[in-house]
């Protein structure tokens, strides 16, 4: 495969291998920017905790929901059984 060679503005000599190469530097440090960027780190640490304590809520909520069925039913049972006597 021939390369084009072309003069550039500043006098130098560059070729399609040389100029790809610094396309994709330059492509490579674009991202390196976007992808160290901290930003945003701290909504998703937020997001995380908010979603860990919704968790632990539905999990409390089903443990205190079955013991709170239990104690009504005992209480129903009691009543129950005084009335019927």
């Amino acid at each position: 495969m021939r390369m084009r060679r072309r003069n550039s503005p500043t006098g130098r000599i560059h070729d399609r291998g040389h100029r790809m190469q610094d396309l994709i530097l330059k492509l490579n440090a674009a991202a390196r920017f976007v992808l160290d960027r901290t930003e945003g780190q701290g909504m998703a640490e937020y997001a995380m905790a908010v979603a860990l304590i919704a968790f632990g809520c539905i999990a409390g909520e089903t443990a205190v929901a079955t013991s709170v069925n239990h104690v009504f039913e005992a209480l129903g049972t009691a009543i129950l059984n005084g009335v019927i006597q």
